[in-house]
């Protein structure tokens, strides 16, 4: 069976979750949702990222110790998860089991003091330590899924030839847990802007240097594996050292990719290097792992041993795209390749290259989508600023405007993924927001659905024959494809026109005025295929709006079902539910709102 694996990145814990964090979440839930109804058998995993510096300073900080202060911060994380109705934190997700939204807020609060009893999809790379004193033991190795993982890929890497002891000489950067060299160091600062250190440190290396002309070989092959383009092209021309058009024809600088310091010494909380006392493995090697660490038992259907009908895909911030798209594709080709073998590839001219590490792509992800950031009403999101959002503050703003939690919640992944092209930078404001959501659900899809339905049961004793358009045809047919190509945007864009469309045909037909005329049978036509588009409507909107649309649905008699089950319902009589629920309560704008 084809499937699709689709990862966040796991969160680092140094702080609580904020709108960047829910943002990736979300839509890397409304891709997998969507996966799901287009019959692949998909999985979404998240996680928490749990060693390093930071979090044994901020451990030392609050007085206790480091796995005490990783729980309590990856419960934030997981219950981010719980709170923006994320597939990922059902205990059996399905089509099934599509919307299990008040089912898991129960089972977070009944399980709050057990927060290892997260499930499948919710990864921390402290699992194979004590769940308390954050101790490594035999027994915690056979019982988490990670430390044991890493130490055994730390084993290949070494035995494979990639990893040598030396010394290091350069700049690092506490915040980002990462190395930086000269040339990269910016009026005394990372790229990142975070500050940084000298450090002079015997440690271990990883060979990233023998991977520049195969990852040039790769992307020139694989042209749509970093996306969107813009990050495609800024990826290629920083492992070539080269502007983009000149890397696409295979020139690069030698030496740009330098070999990567993967060993901390002294560093207390992190995973040990094996036979090494006082060395811990580098954060980022330890945390990219998760994405097959996570999987356990299912690394092969979901990773390993995929067909070539089936995905994996990681959904990223821009900010950490090279520890994705050249560190992670390197670490991985290392794992089953050795040292001799990658040396008389880098002899062979970059067009060659390709063919040669073709039978170990599937080590690879097919897919890392980079997605922007955002501001606050234009501004820069800063604490000294005072202007960070709290996605859960927000939710409770719009209950506070007129829609309940579950219906708050969809709202806000509507507008999120509505707001801007995912991929590119966009700004929050409340204002915004409710604008956004009154002229789309509530203007457009929400009055489309009340008057049809309001309609049918009037004109047709509630019993109708569902007509699919080529409208709704082609609506469905083009957002699937919009969501393979992760263009959220369109793909919603796709349900809102043909709620326009559907509205238009309402305004020009005026079934009211036929039923004065006594033409129930135009009546009925046109009430049907107004109520296949709803129909084919609701299904577009179950990835982003789980609630509205199974709401939608149960008009119709129908639960959740794979787009294609929605267009088999063509032909099909169907009797319309009676509700005086309003679907899309309008959200009341405040005179004074805070924009």
């Amino acid at each position: 069976m084809k499937t699709y694996y689709i990862t966040t990145p796991i969160y680092y814990v140094n702080d609580k979750p904020h709108i960047g964090h829910w943002y990736t979440t979300i839509a890397t839930d409304i891709l997998y949702r969507n996966f799901m109804l287009s019959g692949f058998d998909a999985r979404m995993q998240t996680g928490t990222d749990e060693h390093g510096q930071k979090i044994q300073k901020s451990a030392e900080k609050k007085g206790i110790n480091e796995m005490q202060f990783c729980n309590e911060v990856s419960g934030e994380f997981y219950k981010m998860t719980v709170l923006a109705n994320c597939a990922c934190s059902y205990k059996n997700a399905d089509i099934a089991n599509f919307n299990e939204f008040e089912n898991a807020k129960n089972a977070l609060s009944n399980n709050k003091e057990d927060l290892f009893s997260q499930g499948e999809n919710f990864i921390r790379t402290s699992e194979g330590r004590d769940k308390n004193t954050g101790e490594i033991t035999e027994q915690s190795l056979k019982e988490g899924r990670h430390v044991k993982f890493v130490i055994d890929f730390w084993n290949k890497l070494l035995e494979n030839g990639f990893i040598y002891k030396g010394k290091y000489e350069g700049w690092y950067a506490v915040r980002d847990e990462a190395f930086y060299g000269e040339s990269e160091i910016v009026n005394g600062k990372a790229p990142s802007g975070a500050e940084v250190e000298w450090r002079v440190e015997e440690c271990y290396f990883f060979k990233l240097s023998a991977f520049q002309k195969i990852l040039i070989a790769l992307l020139n092959a694989k042209k749509d594996m970093v996306m969107p383009h813009e990050k495609y092209t800024e990826v290629l021309a920083f492992i070539s050292g080269m502007r983009f058009t000149d890397a696409q024809k295979g020139e690069f600088k030698p030496d740009v990719l330098i070999d990567l310091c993967v060993s901390r010494p002294g560093l207390k909380w992190g995973i040990p290097v094996p036979n090494e006392e006082n060395q811990s493995i580098y954060v980022w090697l330890d945390a990219l792992t998760n994405y097959i660490s996570a999987l356990g038992e299912k690394a092969d259907k979901y990773w390993l041993n995929r067909n070539n009908e089936s995905v994996v895909s990681h959904i990223v911030g821009k900010d950490i795209l090279r520890f994705h798209c050249v560190y992670w594709p390197a670490f991985l080709l290392a794992s089953v390749m050795k040292i001799d073998e990658i040396n008389s590839i880098n002899n062979l001219e970059i067009s060659d290259i390709y063919n040669k590490i073709k039978p170990y792509l599937k080590i690879l992800p097919d897919k890392i989508y980079a997605h922007g950031w955002w501001t606050n009403n234009g501004e820069k999101i800063s604490k000294s600023l005072g202007n960070v959002i709290n996605p859960e503050d927000e939710i409770s703003y719009i209950e506070s405007l007129g829609a309940q939690n579950t219906l708050a919640v969809d709202y806000f992944r509507y507008f999120l993924l509505r707001a801007m092209p995912f991929g590119n930078d966009g700004d929050y404001s409340r204002s915004k927001l409710v604008l956004t959501v009154n002229a789309d659900l509530v203007n457009t899809i929400g009055n489309l659905t009340q008057r049809t339905v309001s309609m049918a049961h009037k004109y047709l004793n509630s019993e109708a024959v569902i007509k699919i358009s080529e409208n709704a045809r082609e609506a469905i047919k083009k957002s699937v494809d919009n969501y393979s190509k992760y263009d959220i945007l369109n793909a919603i864009e796709e349900a809102l026109m043909l709620a326009r469309l559907a509205n238009e045909t309402i305004d020009k037909t005026a079934p009211w005025k036929l039923a004065k005329d006594g033409k129930i049978e135009e009546i009925s036509q046109i009430l049907s295929s107004l109520l296949g588009d709803i129909l084919s409507i609701a299904s577009l909107l179950q990835p982003i709006c789980p609630f509205a649309s199974s709401k939608i649905l149960q008009i119709f008699n129908q639960k959740h079902a794979k787009y294609g089950d929605i267009l088999n319902l063509d032909g099909v009589k169907i009797n319309l539910l009676q509700s005086d629920e309003i679907l899309f309560p309008r959200l009341v704008f405040e005179e004074n709102i805070k924009k």
